[in-house]
């Protein structure tokens, strides 16, 4: 009988024990199967239990010339005469036969020999098969001397790593106490006795054995400090009554712990120790630190505030309407960049009062300059607002006071410029011009300083009506003419087709345009150029205006500066001294509360372009507070 047909058999036997006959195909496959096995396969038929059939893997493994060299021999003599347990290989094949045949099936280790003489180990599987009323055994050899040599260099290391270690290694006996210690734990610990209690780095290690033994934990970890260093000991149980310690000496981790914590406590100080509030967010908007200020603030524990989205407790809205303010903290995070907040912001608190606040939020970034969240600072400007008003109406006040005796010293000098009262000589004239131009930059000055102290205090008025902007800007054009004559100025104008009729207060208009015409014709070297564009932006939305000009230009690091108040450039000081530094902070001014915007490009020594986008809906009514003097002038 072919082993192939023995094996195809047994299969039948195991997936279909009610089969009596297979197919050509099957028993091919069963052919192909037991000749391209890797592992030695081979049958023994009783009572001799010599081997009657092997497969070509066999004859390898054995180091067989052929098939019937190795069928000549019995598997005991395929064998050294003793197995490592001692018994003799004779009697304990028979005994692994026997329990194959009695229970179906028979797994164990094996030492064979080769015919060369060469011993090697292996994995022999017994399984009974019945074929045509008789018995006989079916065998698998699977040699596995490299798996062996692998666990034997495996267990040596093992064995070897608690005695090369630097680290401390030892081991508990419940009942013996410290039975092992590597030459790291002796070279640290000279004086460890065999009672684990009786020194620091072992006391209390016998708690572990109930605590391990229960299967809840297959280890723990513990910090020991122990002669002036710090240990992290992690405990496994090796044996029900023997435990093992690994220690790693962690004295800089725990000193870099310090640190931090100093640093931490340090930090926490300085923040407490700061007026103004500080709130830092994560990427998503989470608070990650709010300090006492901010507490006191907003109305907000720290408790409430860590771990919430910085919308739900920092609310800001404008002081003119309520109306939420930009999200500059947002702003901040997305672009990478400082962002301000807002004038005249009001933080909204926990008990629905309002305060006036300033300040800004800056981006938190890692090394690689990646965005990981924000920090925002901010104020109680309360005690500002109120300095700042008393300031104001103070300025409106002496203001209002000088405008009477100017006023009277600029009538009586035109009465005596127009010779009222006698012809004056060359010289007397020349003196009286000049005291006349210096009392005109007086009322300049005054007015400048009413209008101010008018829109800060909110006692100006706006008084919408239709006006035709395109007339407006002719008729300024045509008071500028004497100067852009004088400095031979080439002036250009553009207008779009069918400028919409606007409805706004001219007043207030016509001085943000005379302020920028006037700039831009004073800081325009001569034979230079002016120009002024009126169009309606894309969206149809705003009505935009546009001076520009070919003069001295803004240097870049004060051109933040330009709408701040009393603000001269540097490069225009030496050039023209006369100015009060407040038109444009006026313009701005009425521009963004007319709900307007007003910006500009400017490159030194190349020019300047102002922008402004009015509304097309117009300016609204807003009345002046009472002010015995609302207006503008």
């Amino acid at each position: 009988m072919f082993p192939y047909q023995l094996t195809q058999n047994r299969m039948k036997k195991v997936n279909n024990e009610n089969a009596e006959k297979t197919s050509d195909a099957d028993e091919g496959r069963c052919k192909s199967l037991f000749m391209a096995s890797r592992d030695a396969v081979m049958t023994l038929e009783p009572p001799t239990w010599k081997f009657t059939s092997g497969n070509p893997a066999t004859m390898e493994m054995f180091r067989a010339k052929d098939e019937a060299e190795f069928l000549s021999y019995e598997p005991w003599k395929l064998s050294p005469e003793f197995q490592p347990d001692g018994r003799p290989s004779s009697l304990k094949a028979k005994d692994m036969i026997e329990k194959a045949m009695r229970e179906g099936t028979n797994f164990f280790e094996w030492t064979h020999r080769r015919l060369n003489g060469e011993d090697f180990s292996a994995e022999v599987l017994l399984s009974k098969v019945e074929h045509q009323g008789g018995d006989f055994l079916h065998a698998v050899v699977r040699d596995i001397t490299e798996r062996k040599k692998l666990w034997e260099m495996l267990e040596e290391r093992l064995a070897s790593f608690p005695k090369v270690n630097p680290d401390p290694i030892i081991e508990v006996s419940r009942e013996e106490g410290i039975i092992y210690i590597n030459p790291a734990t002796q070279k640290l610990f000279p004086e460890l006795g065999k009672d684990p209690d009786s020194h620091p780095f072992t006391k209390g290690i016998r708690l572990y054995f109930e605590k391990l033994s229960q299967k809840t934990e297959e280890k723990a970890e513990r910090e020991i400090y122990a002669n002036n260093r710090w240990y992290l000991q992690i405990i496994t149980l090796i044996a029900p009554n023997t435990l093992r310690l690994y220690s790693a000496d962690i004295t800089r981790l725990k000193q870099a712990e310090q640190l931090l914590r100093e640093e931490k406590f340090k930090d926490e100080a300085i923040l407490a120790s700061i007026g103004d509030a500080v709130v830092a967010t994560d990427k998503d908007g989470r608070i990650i630190l709010f300090n006492g200020i901010a507490e006191e603030m907003t109305g907000f524990s720290f408790e409430e505030a860590i771990g919430q989205n910085y919308g739900r407790l920092l609310k800001f809205v404008r002081e003119d309407n309520e109306k939420p303010s930009s999200d500059f903290i947002a702003e901040a995070i997305k672009t990478g960049k400082k962002t301000e907040m807002e004038n005249h912001t009001l933080l909204v608190k926990k008990d629905g009062s309002r305060i006036p606040v300033a300040d800004s939020a800056a981006p938190i970034k890692n090394a690689h300059g990646e965005t990981m969240g924000s920090v925002v600072v901010f104020r109680d400007v309360s005690r500002e607002r109120e300095i700042d008003k008393a300031k104001t109406e103070f300025v409106s006040l002496a203001s209002h006071q000088l405008r009477t005796p100017l006023s009277a010293i600029s009538w009586y000098a035109e009465m005596l410029l127009a010779g009222d009262v006698g012809k004056l000589n060359e010289k007397q004239e020349e003196y009286l011009n000049e005291v006349y131009r210096g009392n005109r930059r007086m009322i300049d000055i005054v007015g400048a300083l009413l209008n101010v102290s008018r829109l800060e205090l909110g006692t100006f008025v706006i008084e919408p009506e239709p006006t035709d902007i395109l007339a407006l800007v002719l008729e300024l054009l045509n008071d500028f003419k004497p100067q852009v004559d004088k400095k031979s100025l080439t002036l250009i104008n553009k207008y779009s087709d069918n400028l919409p009729i606007l409805n706004v207060d001219q007043k207030l208009l016509r001085m943000v345009f005379q302020n920028l015409l006037s700039n831009a014709i004073k800081y325009t070297p001569e034979k230079g150029t002016v120009e002024f564009s009126l169009s309606l932006d894309v969206g149809k939305k705003n009505m935009l205006i546009k001076v520009s000009d070919t003069g001295c230009g803004i240097p870049k690091w004060q051109q933040d500066k330009v709408f701040t108040k009393i603000f001269r450039a540097d490069n225009v000081r030496q050039k023209e001294t006369e100015g009060t530094g407040l038109g444009l902070y006026i313009a701005k001014a009425i521009i963004e509360q007319s709900g307007g915007a007003i910006w500009f490009e400017s490159e030194e020594d190349k020019g300047t372009t102002f922008y402004v986008a009015v509304p097309i809906t117009g300016m609204k009514k807003k009345m002046g507070g009472g002010s015995k003097t609302p207006n503008l002038q």
